[in-house]
């Protein structure tokens, strides 16, 4: 698949909460806990990265507190046109 078409657009990457989990792995980046959201048997950490936000979900007694490692499946990146904010299929 040809991609040199895509290497000059700015894009939106987005990723669901539930592709995002709490690791201390190898691929694994430090971010900042902003917000702990309880919804019953679940947790949602509301955290920061390089100035961006991201959410992740957790079971409920996975609720750290200050900085957490997390990774996330690269298979479920979604990519979005800045412009348009339509899904660029890859």
């Amino acid at each position: 698949m040809d991609f040199s078409e895509y290497l000059e657009w700015e894009v939106i990457l987005g990723i669901r909460p539930e592709h995002i989990w709490l690791d201390d792995g190898p691929h694994a980046f430090r971010t900042e806990l902003v917000l702990r959201e309880i919804m019953g048997a679940e947790t949602y950490l509301h955290l920061e990265f390089s100035g961006q936000k991201l959410v992740c979900h957790t079971p409920k007694m996975e609720t750290p507190d200050g900085s957490v490692s997390v990774t996330f499946n690269a298979a479920r990146i979604l990519l979005f046109d800045k412009e348009t904010e339509e899904t660029i299929g890859i």
